[in-house]
């Protein structure tokens, strides 16, 4: 009958869970280690392939491109420069405070 049997089957059960109780603990190391802090689902071969058949393009940002040619300015400029009249009268006001 099904109890004749009750220890090996407990066994088996208890096998089994020890196993599953180590991957996961494994695979929550190594996903740690890789900085990954949340339950990750298991690979799954589709999602393999459609994300080999994904290519990302970078598009450049125009907040990228502006900053990019500041900083060119900044690079090919004296540090001491300065850029316009406006930077000057915010100087002289600047200077105008201190001395008061």
């Amino acid at each position: 009958s099904q109890w004749k049997d009750d220890y090996a089957v407990s066994c088996e059960l208890r096998r089994m869970h020890r196993q599953k109780r180590k991957s996961s603990f494994l695979e929550a190391a190594s996903n740690e280690a890789k900085g990954i802090r949340v339950a990750m689902q298991p690979e799954v071969e589709a999602d393999v392939q459609l994300a080999q058949r994904v290519h990302f393009t970078s598009k450049l940002r125009r907040s990228d491109a502006v900053r990019g040619a500041k900083r060119q300015r900044l690079l090919a400029g004296s540090i001491f420069a300065l850029e316009n009249d406006a930077d000057t009268s915010k100087l002289a006001a600047l200077q105008l405070r201190r001395e008061r």
